[in-house]
């Protein structure tokens, strides 16, 4: 199934990514130097790309259970 994300990475902020939930390997959250939490999408390929969904939103989005309309 194919999913939209929104790049939360500073050089693409605000653009959708759209990834083969086959292809994500695990979804985490990291801290930022400003002491929030930043939602990662690691991939086969041993890419991440971090986004603006939460971790409970993507894990939804990635189910099933939540269309991103945005």
């Amino acid at each position: 199934m194919l999913v939209k994300l929104t790049n939360c990475n500073d050089q693409l902020k605000g653009m959708p990514i759209y990834l083969m939930t086959e292809h994500i390997v695990s979804v985490f959250e990291l801290p930022t130097d400003a002491g929030s939490l930043v939602t990662c999408v690691y991939g086969i390929r041993g890419d991440t790309w971090q986004v603006e969904q939460g971790l409970n939103e993507v894990i939804d989005i990635i189910n099933g259970r939540l269309i991103d309309v945005r």
